[in-house]
């Protein structure tokens, strides 16, 4: 499946990552372990964005970008100083301040697809 919609709203530098690696491992009874890869995308890599201290006209193209992937539908983006790739967003919070501001925090997962 082809992937054309791009996440390129300007988010805060605060923004940061964790890789993941997913590793099979086998416990020998001498102390002993074997580790071993799990699969050819075996390390992902999952972003808490936050979108800090914005005006309604600027959170809520976030929100109906995030809302019409509803979770299941990837799509691109680039994290600070990374490569582009594919991403879904399962869940955002945000969060009403003083002066009509808002904050937005998003986690972005990285999608694999054939």
């Amino acid at each position: 499946m082809a992937v054309s919609d791009v996440f390129d709203f300007a988010v805060d530098a605060g923004t940061n990552g964790t890789t993941t690696f997913r590793v099979n491992k086998t416990a020998f009874g001498d102390g002993y372990t074997q580790r071993v890869q799990d699969g050819i995308n075996s390390s992902s890599r999952r972003w808490n964005i936050t979108v800090a201290d914005r005006y309604d006209d600027e959170i809520q193209p976030i929100k109906a970008f995030l809302d019409a992937h509803a979770g299941a539908r990837a799509f691109l983006w680039a994290p600070p100083n990374g490569v582009q790739g594919r991403y879904v967003c399962e869940t955002y919070s945000e969060t009403p301040a003083i002066a009509g501001l808002t904050t937005l925090t998003a986690v972005f997962e990285e999608d694999f697809a054939p």
